[in-house]
């Protein structure tokens, strides 16, 4: 017996030293065919390539690491495709040096569709001239392409003019949903991510939250023509010194259904328009900060924005809190400031009224955490059924940000959530609902405090309306309880508590 014992406990070291230590080296050029788990990580001592009409298919959770600043071209196509539990991830051995990220540059648009779905990309530092200095961690000149659950962090465009620390995209297409870009870096333009030309990539579901760009577009960056869609995005503690959260010059996007929260800036904390047509409507901007003007929103040089059913709310700056104006504009609020008396466009049908949040920030600016208030409507709101009474032309997402149903009893609400009619009371709920913290890794824990014991049912839904939790509770007073959805990995969850015919919701960021 006690032979056979060791014999199990030799094998068992020999499967852990085998699993352990296998490896592929990569020394450049070519590559296709699969990247197997068994195989990897595939470490890369050169710059490689995807030749045009061939495919890599990389296994879930496979780690490619560069062992130098060195480029992923793809000129064919590639399939990174992971899971919740088994990620795929893009890294640098020096993470100072970094490498110089996946690029799609000229690739031909007859090729099929990339994918990368639960991938980690961090450390991508485009540097040196040229179009080299764009796109940290993805480059696109090539619209076929799909970047979905994934944390981009963690990357750099550092040089004069560079661009798109997390995802450049020029004259492309790509989808960007349900995604973590966060942590990015730029010199110039667009922290998180950055869209030029007569295109209009989507960008949707995500959490882009800490980006920083020295000079324009902390989170998001638009120009020439773009007509990105922007929908359903919570942009939160973004910087740069024009439009914190997001800049747009001489370009038409789509900005609905999103949460600007805590972006700072020196003009424009949230969002700042030059010579733009845009289209913001539906958006809860909060907690936004400008050194100088526009707490909110800084329109300039020939801007003509459609501006409605927005709530801007605690925003601060030393002119135009909520909405500073050297141009032509629709929509507004009482702190709508001008720039002289130029204003010649249509304010109207604004509530300088108590919107009644649920359980909003209490002051102005960035020291108020606008990410873990909850921006839904009470049910005596007077921003109820007070959106513009024809939608036509503002390109709405059919649901709201908690996945409601846009339009409830004839008329869109304004902000960007849709009252439903079953805001919780304080009959039910005398003193709180905590849920801490907020933003989490998926764990958290859940507090209910009232005066009665009362029966209550909770669902977590994911972004897609999935339920992925669900728990009922009896004859509670005090409830304390720790939830683990770390399983289901980052992203936005809504979590609904239900009582009788009455319910709360409140929009929860997991990070990992």
């Amino acid at each position: 017996m006690r032979k056979l014992n060791i014999c199990i406990i030799i094998l068992s070291f020999i499967c852990y030293y085998n699993k352990t230590f296998s490896q592929t080296t990569v020394s450049g050029g070519n590559v296709s065919g699969t990247w197997t788990l068994a195989g990897s990580p595939y470490l890369i001592n050169g710059s490689i390539q995807i030749p045009n009409g061939q495919t890599l298919t990389i296994e879930p959770g496979v780690t490619v690491n560069f062992q130098g600043h060195y480029k992923f071209y793809v000129q064919g196509r590639v399939l990174a495709i992971g899971t919740i539990s088994d990620t795929i991830t893009f890294t640098a051995s020096d993470t100072t040096t970094g490498w110089k990220g996946i690029r799609f540059d000229n690739t031909p648009t007859t090729n099929d569709s990339s994918k990368f779905v639960y991938c980690k990309v961090q450390y991508g530092k485009a540097s040196g001239s040229g179009e080299d200095v764009k796109g940290g961690a993805f480059y696109f000149y090539f619209s076929k392409a799909l970047i979905s659950n994934c944390l981009i962090s963690n990357n750099f465009s550092q040089t004069s003019n560079g661009a798109g620390a997390g995802i450049y995209c020029y004259f492309s297409n790509p989808t960007i949903s349900n995604n973590i870009i966060k942590k990015n870096v730029s010199d110039t333009y667009g922290g998180g991510i950055y869209s030029r030309g007569n295109i209009s990539p989507i960008i949707t579901n995500n959490v882009i939250i800490n980006n920083f760009a020295d000079d324009y577009g902390g989170g998001i960056y638009c120009e020439y023509n773009s007509e990105a869609k922007v929908i359903n995005n919570n942009i939160g503690k973004n910087y740069s010194s024009h439009g914190g959260g997001l800049y747009c010059e001489m370009s038409t996007p789509k900005i609905a259904n999103n949460t600007f929260s805590e972006n700072s800036s020196d003009w424009g904390g949230a969002i700042f328009s030059y010579s733009s047509s845009a289209i913001i409507a539906n958006n809860i901007i909060n907690n936004n900060y400008a050194e100088y003007d526009g707490g909110g929103i800084i329109c300039c040089c020939g801007s003509s924005l459609i501006v409605n059913n927005n709530s801007l709310y605690n925003n601060f700056a030393n002119h135009g809190g909520a909405i500073y104006c050297y141009s032509n504009i629709q929509g507004g609020s009482s702190a709508f400031e001008l720039n002289g008396n130029f204003y010649t466009g249509t304010y109207q049908n604004n509530l300088d009224s108590d919107p009644l949040f649920t359980s909003p920030t209490t002051e102005s600016g960035t020291s108020y955490d606008g990410t873990t208030a909850d921006w839904s409507l009470q049910d005596s709101s007077p921003c109820i059924n007070a959106g513009t009474p024809d939608t036509t032309g503002l390109n709405l997402p059919s649901i709201d940000i908690a996945g409601n149903p846009r339009v409830s009893n004839g008329r869109i609400d304004i902000g960007a959530y849709e009252n439903l009619g079953t805001s919780i009371s304080n009959s039910i709920i005398n003193n709180s609902i905590n849920i801490y913290p907020n933003p989490n890794n998926g764990n958290f824990l859940l507090f209910i405090e009232n005066n009665e014991s009362k029966n209550f049912d909770l669902q977590i839904y994911d972004i897609t309306g999935q339920i992925i939790f669900s728990k009922n509770y009896e004859n509670k007073t005090v409830l304390a309880e720790n939830i683990d959805i770390s399983q289901f990995g980052s992203g936005v969850y809504s979590i609904n508590i239900s009582c009788g015919s009455e319910s709360f919701h409140k929009n929860i960021v997991v990070l990992k």
